[in-house]
């Protein structure tokens, strides 16, 4: 998962759409606070208006 801080605004959409608890809004940015956690569901991603998230499988 990246998340780009230069397109992120904050509106915590993708932070309400992740049952696993992997986001939090701090000063307004998207963090992947509990990364350990992601399934990689892209449910984030799609719920990003500003399309700053992008989920990366290796």
């Amino acid at each position: 998962m990246s998340i780009d801080s230069d397109k992120c605004v904050g509106y915590g959409d993708c932070v309400k759409s992740c049952v696993y608890v992997v986001l939090e809004i701090i000063d307004n940015i998207a963090y992947p606070v509990k990364l350990e956690n992601c399934k990689g569901c892209k449910d984030c991603s799609q719920e990003c208006e500003a399309e700053a998230i992008k989920i990366v499988h290796i």
